[in-house]
């Protein structure tokens, strides 16, 4: 299965802005729940989609490998650090980062990578959000 992905609106059939009841229907109630911080996060699709909200509206969409997810040709998955931000910086200006995550806030676009070494390895989650989502957030991250 490939999912393609449109910052700021959505990932495959889940788009951002979706209210949670909608969501959870459209996957016939087939997920699970956690809290994380406070903030209850649900997880689709064994686990390897999640969803953040705010006002109980999808905000953040995360997927995991092993997913096929693509954007403007990209296989994400298949793509290291170093070749994402060189890809990517291309058309963005707004990056964050650090050794284990980049941010690309004019794309809506951010991965987290498994840490270790000089470099990180391939991404174990590419995410979307909503510009209001990491708008709050960007005090926590560095720009690069």
């Amino acid at each position: 299965m490939t999912i393609n992905i449109t910052p700021f609106v959505g990932a495959g059939d889940i788009m951002l802005g979706t209210e949670r009841a909608k969501l959870r229907e459209q996957y016939q109630n087939k997920y699970s729940s956690r809290k994380s911080g406070g903030d209850e996060i649900d997880y689709f699709l064994n686990n390897q989609v999640t969803a953040d909200y705010d006002d109980d509206k999808v905000s953040f969409i995360g997927l995991n490998a092993p997913l096929k997810v693509e954007y403007n040709g990209l296989d994400l998955f298949s793509m290291s650090y170093e070749q994402i931000y060189d890809a990517l910086s291309l058309v963005s200006k707004d990056i964050y980062g650090d050794a284990s995550s980049l941010t690309f806030m004019d794309l809506g676009i951010t991965f987290y990578f498994e840490g270790g070494g000089d470099m990180p390895n391939l991404p174990l989650q590419v995410g979307i959000f909503t510009q209001e989502y990491y708008r709050n957030s960007m005090h926590t991250f560095k720009r690069i």
